[in-house]
């Protein structure tokens, strides 16, 4: 269904405003068209009164010589006036009698009663008959006589007293146009506005992806920060969609890693184990076949059956240890581990059980004061994996552990060898699971494939970090950190190991 679209905001805007300020122009033109003639008609009515005023001041001080100069010299000050030139000028006696006449018209008939006004008081009116309006103005002499001052209401009267509607109309004109021309630029500009902002929000509404809204100009005012704080809620709006759906991702992504990974390892676990046991079967099934079987033939399969079985228990265990370690650090205890005592007694270790039957020799430069937060077993355990590796990998004829660098908080250690390293393209699957450099490898050197995945595992545990590279000019190098052991201080108490474990 369509939606109905009227006049716009700009022109409703426009033509709002324009009706509020012209209502306020007429009504201010038409007060000051009032005024003027206001103004006017009491300039005419001051002039009556001064001319009336001046008469009886002479009558007062019994100046008639004076009252009759006066009298003629405004008779012939306005004779040349198109308004005025009909002015007259009269004194009623106290007996009714006309003089000092000045002008054509004597009304007969236009008196002042006695009581309603008092000596000198002034009066303004106008005073009609069947043939004509007058202005006049009335007072009295202090031995009562009346003055009168009249102006007929002719057309040239009526000219004075109205306004000059030539003038006054082109100024209020002028102000119409301006006031026209100044609301209709406002209403453009706050119109032009709500036209980005509508441009905005439609083109927000059919396309999510569109270019970003600083290419709109919104204007520097109290509109155009409303319409950028608009602008900026959609966007943390469609900022907070997408890392929303890209945190969605990357958890869907971990969980299928992570079923993939399961896969692989039950695969891998499921490969392993069938391994060894079947070498065990087949070897038990040939003895059990054959009584007569030449001793030394026996022998020799019983050895080859003692093997596997010790590899199946060797990889069991190993198993157990990666999964106690993944499954939580509760089941693991930290403590203080004195790095440097540790080493020594794996040097001794080293030498009484004769691992390093290859000829290889192990050496260390460990700080006597280096204590670090671990686990014996598992620091241990990480030790005697690496020392395995290079003894049965690496072809060299040394392998050495040493701290190179400490800050407050870490110590880092490197371990390598002088062996052959490995090729750049297995570097980043060296912690893998029942990874393998070349194919059946770990087979013959007795290995389990778990080694470095729980020396990893186990590096993490402790709050620390672990990576392999190749060694200038050869051997396999790894670099590895553990957190530094903190006495608490005096009245502090100290971390649980399972807390300890949990941060780290």
């Amino acid at each position: 269904m369509g939606s109905k679209r009227g006049i716009n905001y700009q022109w409703r805007l426009f033509f709002s405003a324009i009706a509020a300020f012209w209502l306020v122009i007429i009504c201010m033109a038409a007060w000051q068209l009032y005024r003027v003639g206001d103004v006017k008609r009491k300039m005419v009515y001051d002039q009556l009164a001064v001319v009336g005023e001046r008469v009886v001041d002479f009558l007062n001080r019994d100046n008639i010589a004076g009252a009759i100069n006066f009298i003629h010299f405004i008779d012939e000050f306005y004779d040349t006036s198109p308004s005025h030139d009909m002015l007259s000028i009269f004194v009623r006696e106290r007996d009714g009698r006309v003089t000092l006449k000045s002008g054509e018209f004597v009304p007969v008939d236009f008196s002042l009663d006695d009581g309603e006004h008092a000596t000198g008081m002034i009066r303004y009116g106008e005073h009609g008959d069947s043939t004509a309006k007058y202005l006049y103005y009335t007072t009295r002499s202090s031995d009562g006589r009346e003055v009168y001052v009249l102006l007929p209401y002719t057309k040239e009267v009526a000219k004075v007293l109205s306004a000059s509607t030539t003038r006054f109309w082109l100024i209020f004109f002028s102000i119409a146009i301006m006031v026209t021309v100044l609301v209709y630029i406002s209403a453009a500009y706050y119109g032009r506005n709500v036209r980005i902002l509508r441009d905005f929000a439609n083109e927000a509404a059919g396309n999510p992806d569109f270019v970003s809204p600083d290419a709109y100009n919104f204007p520097h005012d109290e509109f155009g920060e409303i319409s950028r704080q608009i602008v900026n809620i959609y966007n943390q709006r469609i900022a907070e969609m997408e890392k929303r759906e890209r945190e969605h991702k990357v958890a869907l992504h971990a969980i299928e890693e992570k079923e993939r990974i399961k896969r692989e390892l039950s695969g891998n676990i499921n490969h392993e184990l069938k391994t060894p046991v079947g070498v065990i079967q087949g070897y038990v099934d040939t003895m059990v076949d054959d009584p007569d079987m030449e001793p030394a033939t026996r022998q020799r399969f019983l050895l080859k059956t003692q093997q596997n079985v010790h590899r199946l228990s060797s990889l069991i265990a190993d198993i157990t240890a990666i999964t106690k370690l993944e499954s939580g650090g509760k089941l693991v205890n930290v403590t203080d581990v004195n790095f440097h005592d540790l080493v020594f007694t794996f040097e001794k270790y080293l030498s009484e059980t004769h691992l390093m039957e290859k000829g290889m020799t192990f050496s260390y430069d460990i700080p006597l004061n280096c204590v670090v937060v671990g686990n014996e077993s598992l620091l241990t355990s990480v030790l005697l994996n690496f020392t395995k590796n290079s003894a049965a990998y690496s072809q060299g004829t040394m392998c050495r552990l040493e701290v190179y660098k400490e800050d407050d908080d870490f110590f880092y250690f490197r371990y390598y060898d002088d062996g052959i390293g490995v090729p750049p393209e297995h570097l980043p699957h060296m912690f893998e699971r029942f990874y393998r450099v070349n194919s059946g490898r770990s087979r013959e050197a007795g290995g389990t494939g778990l080694g470095l995945s729980i020396v990893e595992v186990a590096i993490h545990s402790f709050g620390g970090q672990i990576d392999v590279g190749n060694r200038y000019p050869s051997g396999l190098e790894f670099h590895f950190s553990l957190k530094k052991y903190k006495r608490p201080a005096p009245g502090q108490r100290q971390a649980e190991p399972q807390e300890a474990t949990q941060k780290a």
